[in-house]
């Protein structure tokens, strides 16, 4: 008995399919490539307090936004990245709405002992900071000390929010 259209085109349906994601994965493996960076972030907030429990840090309170022009003003930002194998110089420039650098900070170089490696930055940061929000750009210098933009994080200040 022959079989059925149906069955027919559904197989080829199967076959095809199969044959094209054959033929496009490893084309997608590599453009993945062209993306490559030497670490990414993986979390990242911005923190009233960090509170010390049991050898441990944790966030006070989780915020989204700074109240600008207070010289009291502390916070904190909290980045964790996944790292390369290799010595990762990490660094970060504080901008305000204009994009002109007010503050930047170098964080002590941090080894990655394999790939995948956890890195913990903390930033202590405040004064007087500018109305109109603030960029936060994330900087790896790894191995030469290139630099690579690896993150740009924005919070608000309470004189922008309308």
């Amino acid at each position: 008995m022959p079989a059925k259209p149906v069955y027919i085109r559904r197989f080829l349906t199967v076959v095809i399919s199969l044959i094209t994601l054959t033929v496009q994965l490893p084309y997608q493996e590599a453009n993945a490539g062209r993306y490559r960076q030497p670490a990414y972030v993986t979390n990242a907030y911005f923190t009233n307090n960090l509170i010390a429990s049991n050898k441990h840090s944790r966030p006070d309170r989780i915020i989204n936004v700074l109240r600008a022009g207070y010289p009291g003003l502390r916070g904190h930002l909290i980045i964790n990245l996944i790292a390369d194998k290799g010595t990762h110089h990490i660094s970060i420039d504080l901008l305000d709405r204009a994009g002109r650098v007010f503050e930047s900070h170098d964080f002590p170089p941090a080894l990655a002992g394999r790939d995948d490696f956890i890195v913990s930055l903390h930033l202590n940061y405040g004064g007087d900071l500018p109305a109109g929000g603030i960029f936060f750009k994330l900087y790896d210098g790894f191995e030469t000390r290139d630099k690579t933009v690896i993150g740009t994080f924005r919070i608000l200040s309470e004189h922008y929010i309308q």
